[in-house]
């Protein structure tokens, strides 16, 4: 795969909608955060552990009650089942792109597989920069 500069402004651009999402999200998660009463550490420490985002403001309500580690773990996967459904019906897309294949696999969000799903045919470094930029 090599850098296309086209490619890559293409996907810029429809991830904009996205960019913007997640900063208004971020910040919101922040604000709640903070309003339950916790430092800015928790907030470094569940972006950096907590991969969905869903599951993030979920853990503001289960880390101020007090909950064990288990029903963060039970939680986390009942919240995240649905990234197990729908990443099989990339598979097929997946399929020819060699060395990427780990990485798309590893970094498909709800608002990627949105994006790679409705432009198919643009192909493995489109899927790549819309991964890689969201």
């Amino acid at each position: 795969m090599g850098f296309n500069l086209d490619t890559f402004k293409l996907s810029f651009k429809d991830c904009l909608p996205i960019i913007a999402s997640y900063i208004v999200l971020g910040a919101t998660f922040g604000i709640l955060l903070n309003t339950a009463g916790h430092s800015l550490i928790w907030a470094v420490i569940m972006s950096a552990f907590i991969y969905t985002g869903t599951m993030q403001f979920v853990a503001v309500n289960l880390l101020s009650a007090g909950a064990s580690l288990a029903t963060f773990a039970i939680t986390t996967l009942a919240v995240s089942a649905r990234q197990f459904l729908y990443s099989v019906s990339v598979i097929d897309l997946y399929k020819n792109s060699g060395k990427l294949k780990p990485y798309l696999i590893h970094t498909l969000t709800d608002e990627s597989y949105t994006l790679i799903t409705n432009n198919k045919e643009r192909g493995a470094n489109y899927f790549f920069f819309v991964s890689f930029i969201n």
